[in-house]
This record gives structure tokens, sequence and C-alpha cells, in this order.
């Protein structure tokens, strides 16, 4: 299914606005710090940093469980004006940032300027300043939402489930200090866990917290230099090709698995032509008409993890080739048309997003 661009295509604000999930995350960190309290550490932590926002039934079983069955906000109301141009200003920027990055795709390796490359090509880096692998069981291996929300895709594309072993899950985690050229960086809590497949060109983000993300009392002079999740996963994809005797070149797909982020439920609803509680399609879902030419395309590309994708195949060209390019994207339900009856607001946002790679 796919939808014409359109540059004034009306969503529900309601759902959608800054204000209102500002507020909601802010409801459900306090009341989940009610709720897990006395739990391990441990425990707590993966639930309140969790890159899906939840990892599908989890939050809303336990806020049930305490008697809550509505909107953790349902009786806040918004002062002030309508957020509509809030809105507006970020469909502008992500459009005018996906423009620029389509140029900068187009570019050959010699055109890009030096900024526009990444300086991260040395695998060992990463543990250098404080990454290192979780020991923890659930990020360790697949979960049966990362084999739910993933499966009709690596169906349709003819590609193994996530317990083949073919893939390859990478916990990075950020909890170690390091010292690096003089200067300390303080553990952040930031998480990179990511699935790769170098034999089918694949890989599947999963649970990506920056430690910007994670840690905004941290002087962002003090937060590490190596923390975006385009280096992390570079890296990474580079040192699995090479354990699995693959050309990293190979690189086809790459699925934002439950996405959610500041601007998702600004921009994706406008870019396929309704809200995010109304796409119930699994995949293929809503393609993305008009690839490097029109306005939705190039929102798509430009909101935040568009971006992270693109920025991938930019500042790495040595290895991926001159002009690559994002030349599809495919967007649908993470519960993949299964989606409970019951959810409270805001769990039924979350989609997943293919980025397909020429």
């Amino acid at each position: 299914m796919s939808v014409r661009p359109t540059s004034n295509m009306n969503t529900t604000r309601s759902r959608s606005g800054r204000i209102r999930r500002y507020l909601v995350a802010i409801a459900v960190a306090l009341l989940l710090a009610v709720l897990f309290r006395g739990y391990p550490q441990s425990q707590t932590e993966h639930v309140l940093d969790s890159n899906r926002f939840p990892p599908h039934h989890k939050i809303q079983n336990e806020l049930q469980g305490h008697g809550f069955h509505d909107s953790p906000l349902q009786h806040l109301k918004r002062q002030g004006g309508s957020d509509e141009d809030d809105e507006e200003d970020e469909w502008a920027k992500c459009a005018k940032k996906g423009c620029r990055l389509n140029e900068l795709m187009g570019k050959s390796n010699a055109d890009l300027q030096s900024k526009d490359r990444s300086s991260w090509i040395n695998f060992d880096d990463i543990k250098k300043y404080g990454w290192s692998l979780s020991d923890q069981e659930d990020k360790v291996g697949p979960n049966d939402d990362d084999r739910a929300s993933s499966a009709p895709l690596l169906q349709a594309l003819g590609i193994p489930g996530l317990d083949d072993p073919s893939w390859k899950k990478v916990p990075w985690v950020h909890v170690t200090e390091s010292k690096v050229d003089g200067k300390t960086y303080p553990p952040t809590k930031g998480e990179h866990i990511n699935f790769y497949n170098p034999t089918h060109g694949i890989i599947i983000a999963a649970n990506n917290r920056s430690p910007l993300q994670k840690n905004g009392d941290i002087p962002r002079e003090r937060v590490i230099p190596l923390r975006r999740w385009s280096d992390l996963a570079y890296l990474t994809w580079l040192d699995v090709c090479r354990q699995h005797h693959q050309d990293p070149k190979n690189l086809k797909y790459i699925l934002r698995m439950n996405v959610f982020s500041d601007d998702v439920q600004d921009i994706l609803p406008r870019v396929i032509g309704k809200s995010l509680v109304d796409l119930t399609e699994s995949y293929p879902g809503i393609s993305v008409d008009g690839m490097l030419r029109s306005e939705n395309a190039r929102a798509a590309i430009g909101f935040s993890n568009g971006r992270g994708v693109a920025w991938l195949l930019i500042q790495h060209k040595e290895t991926f080739g001159d002009k690559k390019f994002i030349k599809a994207i495919n967007i649908w339900d993470s519960y993949n048309a299964h989606r409970p009856a019951k959810l409270m607001p805001g769990l039924d946002e979350i989609p997943n997003v293919l980025f397909t790679i020429s």
C-alpha cells in the first residue's frame, strides 16, 4: 500500500503533540518509579530504559495491575496555544535535513568535506571509550518481542528468523568510566543493542539510547564522543562481517524496529497519511512514494531514525561505495496486525520502519 506525497496532510494533533508526549513520558517515569520501587536495580533500569516504549505490553500490565486503566495523563489538559506551529516547524526541519542528506548520499567520497566523514574507523575505540558487551540474558539473545516484530519482514525477504546462526545480536552498554587523551568520561548507561546478519545484508536496530539521551545531567563536553548509533553500528557491522567472512559492502536493509522518538509522532503520520493509531497493517505496510524527490520522502529520511541510516552510508563511503542511496522506505505497525484489543494511549503508536538501500 502506498500514498501520494502531500504537503498538507491533516493528522491527529491530540496524539502527536510534543507537549503531550513530554508529559506522558514524565508521568510514566514517575509511576514506574513507584511501581518498581523495591525491584532489583537492573530490572528497573531495563524497563525504564528500553528503546521500545514499552517492549509491547509490559508497562501496561504493570500499570493496570496497580489500578491504572487509562492514559496516566487523561485528566491533564494543555494550557496555552496549540503546538501545530511546532509540528509544522519540525516537518520543515526534517524535510530540509532529508534534502541535504540526499545530496550527500549522491556525492562521491572524494567530493565530501572532511566534516561529513566519520573519524571512527577503529573497532578497538568502542571499548576504549567505555563500551562493553552486556551479559544480561534479556540483552544477549532475541526475545519474544524481537521475534514477533521482525518475523513477517524476514519471511517476506526470505531471511531466517533471529534464532538462526547467521544472526548476531550485539548489546553494547556504556557502564564504564574511560580515560582518553587526558580526559575522563563517566559512564552514561547508554545502550546500542542491534542484530546483524552480514550473510543476508541486514541490520536490525532494536534498543538504542545514546549517552546523551540516557544521561542529560552530564555536561556535553564530558559525554564520550563515540556515542552515535551510526558510528557504533558501522564499527560493529565491520567486525561481524569479518567474523562471518562477508563483504561489508553487502548492506541491503536497515530495520528500525519499534521506534519511539520525539519526532516520530510529528513526522510519520504526515508521511503515511494517517495517524499511527490507525496504522494497523503488517509488513509491507505503507511505502513512501517519490523517493529522492518528494517532500514526504525527504522528511522520512530527515527524521531522527532516518538520519542515522543516511549518515551511516554518507560517512563511510570508503566501505559502502559512492552514491549509495535509500531507495525505499516502508512503515508498518510493530504488532504486525496482531495489536492487542486494549492498549493504553501511546502504546498503539509504535511503528517499524524499513530502509532499503541501493
